[in-house]
């Protein structure tokens, strides 16, 4: 172990783990007064990359009305049994996101494009008002398109709040989707709806914030689950989340739309609300000086994503590999890679990492009610691994005694927990 005056510790960058000090008990640091790394600094030297999509989305009146939200939500739903003389609960978030996830599902657009359609080249061209050309995300995934080699040669220009767009391609289908967005011949439905494109997770998609007839209550449900969706709901009505709500009592169904494509994806995924009160909580904290959310980290510095193998395959391939089957082809290729190289790579998705001078702090966030030692292990392993400080916030009150052996063990095992007791009183 490597010593040195005034509580210096040194560290070595070893090619395939990073950073890593030479002492054992100590946070990553320096040899140097007053010197920090900025995160975006430290995340690349731990062989990480950021995803944080929401970064700058929402501002602090945003993160406000969410944390509210949260909160009034996030504690079980306690309720009796149809006899009345038994009493039982279920986790309220899991609930109403499990509602939205399975009332707003996006459709796999490229199972349907046909590769005995590719033949000679095609040249679109089209125009879009320009607020249905940012609303359904069109720019940002033809742009993709272009990356992953399945449409070339994309140009975009903007005259009068038009946007007129060309480029060449093969499939078809891609130029009729395209059309059902264009200026004059998009219908009332597809205002509603989005492209998405996700290299490695079935492709081009097609998701729609319009949500009609849902059910309410699902198979195995209670009239408490019920009337806690239809709280949510008018509460996400009265924040201007949903627009348009419409409650129909003869078929027990709802209808909605989602205010934008970032709001969906929030309600409909359990923990991201969670993580983004838990970061914006650290970050108006002034205890940090910078925060992240949303870091993936390889535990081989040297490993790339594998959107990015993707990329680097498709691109070796050249001009000929041109289309929606190439690029498939090459993501096969790429995922059997990653299959046969598992044992070789470990990767972690690390909620929230924050840095104060040269220390590191990464923390684990939960939506479970149900206490899980798995968790505690988890984000030791990697913290320790990191050198950094290890934490779990669990949307959870520690202050009931019967919680008491979780906490203990956490403390035992050197890692923070943050339960609501401590996150809501800005304990962190």
């Amino acid at each position: 172990m490597e010593k040195y005056p005034g509580d210096i510790n040194a560290v070595q960058y070893l090619q395939n783990k990073g950073i890593v000090s030479f002492s054992a008990d100590k946070n990553i640091g320096v040899g140097l007064d007053n010197k920090n790394f900025s995160l975006s600094e430290y995340i690349q030297l731990m062989g990480g990359r950021v995803a944080n999509e929401y970064a700058g989305l929402y501002d602090s009146s945003e993160y406000e009305s969410i944390m509210a939200l949260f909160k009034k939500y996030c504690e079980p739903t306690r309720c009796k049994s149809e006899d009345g003389k038994t009493t039982s609960s279920f986790n309220t978030w899991a609930a109403v996101t499990r509602f939205f996830s399975q009332s707003a599902k996006d459709t796999n657009y490229g199972d349907g494009i046909r590769k005995e359609l590719e033949d000679k080249e095609l040249r679109y061209t089209g125009s879009f008002s320009e607020s249905v050309f940012r609303n359904s995300l069109i720019g940002t995934v033809l742009n993709q398109l272009q990356t992953y080699h399945i449409i070339r040669g994309y140009e975009k220009s903007t005259t009068g709040g038009i946007v007129s767009v060309r480029f060449v391609y093969v499939n078809p289908e891609i130029g009729t989707l395209l059309q059902r967005f264009e200026l004059g011949q998009i219908n009332e439905a597809d205002q509603y709806r989005s492209l998405k494109f996700i290299p490695m997770n079935g492709g081009l998609k097609i998701s729609s914030r319009l949500v009609k007839q849902a059910p309410i209550i699902a198979s195995g449900e209670t009239e408490a689950h019920r009337k806690v969706k239809l709280a949510f709901l008018q509460d996400l009505l009265r924040r201007r989340y949903i627009e348009d709500l419409q409650i129909n009592k003869e078929d027990d169904t709802v209808s909605f739309a989602f205010r934008d494509a970032a709001t969906m994806r929030l309600m409909k995924t359990q923990g991201l609300i969670f993580e983004l009160i838990v970061y914006y909580l650290m970050r108006e904290s002034g205890k940090y000086d910078d925060v992240e959310t949303g870091v993936k980290i390889a535990w081989d510095a040297e490993d790339i994503s594998q959107e990015q193998q993707l990329i680097e395959t498709l691109d070796q391939k050249g001009a000929s590999c041109f289309g929606y089957s190439e690029y498939v082809k090459a993501r096969g290729e790429v995922i059997r890679q990653a299959i046969v190289g598992e044992s070789e790579s470990v990767k972690n998705e690390i909620d929230i990492i924050a840095l104060s001078g040269m220390n590191a702090t990464m923390v684990s966030c939960k939506t479970s009610d149900n206490d899980n030692m798995q968790w505690v292990y988890e984000i030791r392993a990697v913290s320790d691994h990191f050198q950094s400080k290890g934490v779990l916030a669990v949307s959870s009150d520690y202050r009931n005694k019967s919680r008491a052996a979780f906490m203990e063990r956490a403390r035992q095992m050197n890692v923070t927990l943050w339960g609501t007791e401590t996150l809501w009183n800005t304990g962190i």
